[in-house]
């Protein structure tokens, strides 16, 4: 059985025994995992011990780190944005 059909399979059950689906709950949670995962990939290349794959370089990890932060911090942003004007 395909992995979409699974997911599919729970959510139809899940909205039939009436469970709140998580991402009309906690609409920022995707841009709080990429903030913290964009954090810590930039503490990474900081510290001088870690590289980018295939790059070779402690600084390609800081601007990658630097990358998603950047979308989860606009991620979480327009989040609020929606919560708010509803």
């Amino acid at each position: 059985m395909a992995l979409s059909a699974v997911v599919g399979s729970l959510q139809m059950r899940w909205e039939r025994a009436g469970v709140i689906h998580w991402r009309d709950e906690h609409p920022m949670i995707a841009g709080v995992w990429n903030l913290l995962f964009g954090l810590v990939a930039v503490a990474a290349g900081a510290s001088g011990r870690f590289e980018l794959l295939f790059v070779g370089g402690s600084t390609a990890l800081e601007v990658a780190g630097s990358l998603v932060t950047l979308l989860g911090v606009t991620q979480v942003v327009r989040a609020y944005r929606r919560q708010r004007m509803r």
